[in-house]
């Protein structure tokens, strides 16, 4: 659990000096999926990638979003 604040921590400190303010770590995690999905990766793959249990979870996630 340390390990996670810490670089949580960091990762603040980085992005703040780059300007980008309440930014998270899992936040990429979330950036990685919208892309992916944007950009034609299946949602089946998707769900793989990100490790959900079923790609009902997946799309109630990220399906929702829009991307236009």
């Amino acid at each position: 659990m340390k390990y996670d604040c810490n670089m949580q921590h960091r990762f603040t400190l980085i992005a703040a000096k780059a300007g980008i303010e309440n930014a998270y770590i899992h936040s990429l995690r979330h950036i990685f999926a919208s892309r992916g999905l944007e950009n034609g990766i299946e949602l089946k793959v998707m769900q793989k990638f990100l490790g959900h249990s079923t790609i009902s979870m997946t799309a109630d996630i990220y399906l929702q979003l829009d991307y236009t």
